[in-house]
């Protein structure tokens, strides 16, 4: 049976479906995993979609774990902190929202002045707290601290809207997708 927007979860090894999850009400629009995916018993899922919520799910089960709406338009990217603690997601709306995991409370609004098509949580790195970096339609990159919200401007030269950012594992690297040109960054410290 086919569910209307729903999120199949799959084992690679077997090609096997392990999960499908219901619930939300217009398209998925992206989906992150916890890193400790080895086992169903300990994934998390985290999706986001154009009914403008995220969602939390418990892979084994298929049940949800915590619903966030409070953007006002459509999610389309969402990212785990390391410690998979707390959550961002990014919206049209033009806001990053982080989420508590424990409390389901939204622990702080990031403002943007464009769209937010893309976010990612810095690998850890030994160092206290989470740095989250956006990419954005107005062509920016900021890196922000999840704790303090402060923010910085790590990239203005770059001449088309910021589609996707990535950090390597090893945070050697990051990734850029604008326009046309996929960018490789060594970032500094």
């Amino acid at each position: 049976m086919s569910y209307p927007y729903a999120t199949h979860v799959w084992r690679t090894r077997g090609c096997k479906r392990i999960a499908t999850l219901k619930g939300h009400t217009d398209s998925v629009t992206c989906i992150a995993f916890t890193d400790d995916t080895c086992s169903p018993a300990s994934v998390l899922v985290a999706t986001g979609s154009a009914d403008q919520t995220a969602r939390v799910w418990c892979a084994r089960d298929q049940r949800v774990l915590a619903i966030f709406n409070q953007h006002e338009d459509c999610v389309v990217s969402v990212a785990w902190t390391p410690d998979a603690k707390m959550l961002a997601s990014a919206s049209w709306d033009n806001t990053v929202r982080l989420w508590c995991l424990t409390s389901h409370a939204c622990l702080a609004v990031l403002p943007h002045g464009a769209r937010v098509p893309s976010l990612c949580f810095v690998p850890s790195s030994g160092r206290r707290g989470s740095v989250l970096l956006t990419g954005c339609d107005d062509a920016s990159l900021r890196l922000w601290d999840a704790e303090s919200t402060d923010s910085a401007v790590l990239a203005s030269a770059i001449e088309a809207p910021v589609e996707c950012v990535v950090f390597s594992k090893d945070c050697c690297f990051l990734a850029t997708i604008s326009g046309n040109t996929i960018a490789v960054w060594r970032p500094r410290s």
